[in-house]
């Protein structure tokens, strides 16, 4: 287990092999909404991204009551400069304005809470700290954990850590997954914070993009298009099918702005292969 957790520390000795320990992520089953209806308005927003000085980086760093420290661009680690073991409570401030807290190393064997106590714990742990978005919860996942011995002795899986995914809302409408607009808080076992990852962005403004709509059918029929093009550019090498449930509506956080997009996921399916991909438009 302390090679596992440690790994980022690349140690080279030899170890025994009588035991062996893994661990997996995966979602963890939590009821959310977040069904979007087309807004009658689209807008286009403008955002401000932080500034990644030394000024805003004390200032975060004295909200969330850490060491403040400035992402450096990564180097080769010199012989005798390896990471330290021990954990250092820090924030740490990246080149594009989002920051990760780390408050504490998660507590892998506590007793465990139920999903919904996390969930109330980190909905409290936002409260408190205040950061000026509207945001609203997306998803849980968890990081999983087992062992087995050589001799055939296991271990049963449990959850080493919690992670809530939240998403920044304008007028009521989320960001959409895999970009900028999104925090994640994650818990051990019994429920302590342990870690706060931050890329919402401040907004500074927001226009029209175009004429008010009166439903969502010209989104979906572009979606639907895209996702026809992309299917004729395969031309029958492999079969392409949508994703059920997979169709959402939000804000795109892209550099200095944002625009209101639809986006599905869809999946490809080639010989003994199959991978998944999104497609996206904009509203």
């Amino acid at each position: 287990q302390d090679r596992l957790w440690n790994e980022r520390l690349f140690h080279g000795d030899a170890v025994s092999d009588d035991w062996y320990w893994w661990r997996w992520a995966g979602q963890f089953p939590l009821e959310v909404d977040l069904s979007i209806p087309l807004p009658r308005q689209p807008m286009s927003l403008r955002l401000a991204r932080r500034n990644a000085d030394a000024d805003t980086v004390s200032a975060l760093a004295e909200r969330h009551g850490l060491r403040g420290v400035l992402a450096e661009p990564a180097s080769p680690v010199t012989e005798g400069s390896c990471a330290r073991a021990e954990f250092e409570p820090r924030l740490v401030m990246h080149p594009d304005g989002s920051y990760q807290a780390f408050y504490a190393e998660p507590d892998r064997s506590a007793d465990g809470r139920t999903p919904e106590e996390i969930r109330d714990l980190a909905d409290r742990a936002l409260r408190e700290l205040d950061l000026g978005h509207d945001l609203a919860l997306a998803g849980m996942s968890a990081t999983f954990h087992a062992g087995a011995s050589r001799d055939g002795d296991t271990v049963a899986a449990a959850v080493a850590d919690y992670t809530l995914h939240y998403r920044q809302l304008h007028d009521g409408v989320p960001a959409v997954a895999g970009g900028d607009g999104q925090l994640t808080l994650t818990l051990d076992p019994s429920g302590r914070l342990c870690s706060i990852s931050d890329t919402t962005v401040p907004i500074l403004g927001a226009e029209a993009a175009h004429p008010p709509t009166t439903d969502d059918t010209d989104a979906c029929t572009a979606l639907t298009e895209a996702t026809a093009a992309r299917a004729e550019c395969l031309g029958g090498r492999a079969r392409l099918a949508v994703v059920p449930d997979s169709r959402e509506i939000g804000y795109r956080y892209d550099r200095d702005d944002a625009a209101l997009v639809a986006r599905q996921t869809i999946e490809i399916t080639g010989g003994r292969f199959r991978i998944r991909d999104i497609v996206e438009v904009t509203v």
